[in-house]
């Protein structure tokens, strides 16, 4: 019986430090400054902005993914926007039909 609470123990702490590293990136994006021009200038913005809000959701995965996005535009660096397709495994977009999707 020791065992079994021993073992939920350590999954349940695991968890916790598995949990507490996800989310992170957006306090690193609002710290780092931009230094682009103008069009990734406002990229950034707006990469930062949307991430602030999916963090403030819960939705930590998204807001790291958007979080990068914008350190990568405050970076002056270019990117492909990202396609819907790569956002399928999202439980909120399954409902979309193929002719949205391509």
């Amino acid at each position: 019986m020791t065992r079994t609470y021993t073992s939920i123990s350590v999954a349940n702490l695991c968890a916790l430090a598995f949990a507490g590293c996800a989310g992170q990136e957006v306090g690193y994006t609002a710290a780092a400054p931009s230094n682009a021009n103008t069009f990734t200038t406002g990229l950034h913005t707006g990469y930062l902005g949307i991430a602030k809000s999916e963090y403030t959701q819960g939705d930590y995965k998204d807001s790291d993914f958007l979080a990068l996005r914008a350190q990568r535009a405050g970076r002056d660096e270019s990117f492909d926007p990202q396609l819907v397709s790569d956002r399928l495994d999202n439980s909120a977009w399954t409902e979309l039909s193929p002719e949205i999707v391509s």
